[in-house]
């Protein structure tokens, strides 16, 4: 969900109140407007974890209901 935000909002700002920011808009912000690479780092490979995390238990699930 990055691209509609951007789109759809003046300059990728998220909206009123940042109600439509998403946490890559976030990451975007941190590392190419408020130039924090570091941060910005951390804020992916912790995204991905979660996204693994996530897609491991989804994959548990599903084989099981198949077998």
């Amino acid at each position: 969900m990055f691209a509609p935000v951007v789109a759809m909002t003046v300059q990728g700002q998220g909206g009123p109140l940042d109600a439509t920011t998403t946490v890559v808009l976030r990451v975007y912000r941190e590392a190419f407007q408020s130039f924090n690479m570091g941060y910005a780092s951390a804020m992916t490979v912790v995204l991905f974890i979660v996204i693994l995390i996530v897609t491991i238990i989804q994959l548990r699930f599903t084989t099981r209901s198949i077998n």
